[in-house]
């Protein structure tokens, strides 16, 4: 829900003052997103235990690789193309966190894991900026509050390649699963010392300089420190609190756990109402002189995409389990998807020759999304009947 309505305000980026503190919030979802998903794997390493006949090594190993491939057609659907995003980074660190927890390590060796992720990060931010004088010869203070310029030539140069460290790449953003793990598992004293040092950090962050750096790098490049120590202690609190507000509970609140469910179609479908909420705000801002269509553009996009959202995911769910009966649905949606990414590389490789080819571009890109969207589950859950033991 949070990441529906705060890439109404991130996409282009606003520099309201109201908007971007909203913002700042609402980051957190992909950074308690991530902390969840390292706990869901955990239990379910705990479940497949109790079934002798399920090979969860065999099945992890098919779902990671399908899904980091397959999730390409949101990465067309939102621009960001060959890099790691989101689904990549959820496909590489459940599969990580599933090796961590098959060898039954510690959770000291978990913690020690987490802060390695996240210190190689704070490291490969430090080789991208351009520091003052005064602290540029320092380590520590390079890392921590260093007030640098981060430039584009220092991401492209960062060993062993940008793409482990931008957007959604496995440093830091895996850590964030490893870190989920290490908080569920500690008990007693341990807890509430965890939450003083989550504190803590919180706070130590709020006194590091911002990042002067310009909108491609801020959103692209996030592994500073300020972000970090923010982000995984405020993530962290909200678990700990979460998880005491549930403790005894059954249930949690349907429509959260229905939209969890189907946080894929979310995922996909929701990017797809923004631009078609764009669309129509901007035709409404071009008609009218209402104040809420001009200076409320933002506002006026959110409220109508995430209604959309709302309105069509009970009915794209149903539709989803509907089609998912049908024997030969799989193999159709494995047609559509393939010709959906053909249709969008050729698109995307000619469009500077004809406007014609634009809408072919688009067109592919939304068959092959919608297509993982409608069809991921039910992929997963034939991967799961095919790694029991025959």
């Amino acid at each position: 829900m949070l990441m529906v309505i705060y890439h109404n305000f991130r996409v282009p980026t606003s520099y309201d003052p109201v908007q971007l503190s909203m913002m700042s919030w609402m980051e957190l979802g992909s950074s308690i997103f991530l902390l969840i998903s390292g706990v869901n794997v955990s239990n379910f390493i705990a479940s497949a235990a109790k079934n002798p006949d399920l090979d969860p090594t065999r099945f992890y190993f098919k779902s990671s690789c399908w899904l980091f491939i397959m999730g390409y057609s949101y990465n067309f659907l939102v621009g960001t193309r060959l890099a790691m995003d989101i689904i990549q980074c959820v496909a590489v660190g459940t599969f990580v966190t599933y090796l961590l927890l098959r060898h039954k390590v510690s959770n000291a060796f978990v913690g020690f894991i987490t802060l390695l992720f996240f210190v190689v990060g704070i490291i490969g931010f430090g080789r991208t900026v351009t520091l003052s004088p005064v602290v540029q010869d320092h380590f520590l203070l390079n890392q921590l509050i260093g007030n640098g310029t981060a430039t584009k030539e220092g991401i492209a140069s960062l060993f062993p390649m940008p793409w482990l460290f931008k957007i959604f790449g496995p440093i830091p953003w895996v850590g964030f699963f490893t870190l989920g793990i290490f908080l569920d598992r500690l008990r007693g004293i341990w807890t509430l010392f965890a939450v003083f040092v989550m504190i803590g950090l919180a706070v130590v962050g709020a006194f590091l300089p911002m990042l002067d750096a310009d909108d491609e790098i801020l959103l692209g490049f996030r592994a500073n420190a300020r972000y970090i120590f923010q982000s995984a202690s405020l993530a962290s609190i909200w678990f700990f609190l979460s998880k005491a507000w549930f403790r005894g509970k059954t249930t949690c609140n349907r429509t959260v756990a229905f939209w969890s469910e189907s946080s894929l179609i979310v995922f996909v479908f929701h990017w797809i109402f923004i631009v078609m909420a764009s669309t129509v705000v901007s035709i409404l801002g071009v008609l009218s002189r209402f104040y809420f269509f001009h200076d409320g553009f933002r506002y006026t996009r959110c409220v109508l995409a995430f209604s959309a959202v709302a309105l069509t995911l009970g009915p794209l769910e149903k539709w989803r389990r509907r089609l998912s009966k049908n024997p030969d649905f799989l193999g159709h949606i494995r047609i559509s998807m393939i010709v959906g990414f053909i249709l969008a590389i050729f698109g995307m490789i000619t469009m500077s020759r004809s406007s014609a080819n634009i809408i072919i571009a688009y067109g592919g890109i939304l068959l092959a999304a919608c297509s993982f969207a409608l069809s991921y589950p039910s992929f997963r859950a034939r991967w799961k009947s095919e790694a029991l033991r025959k």
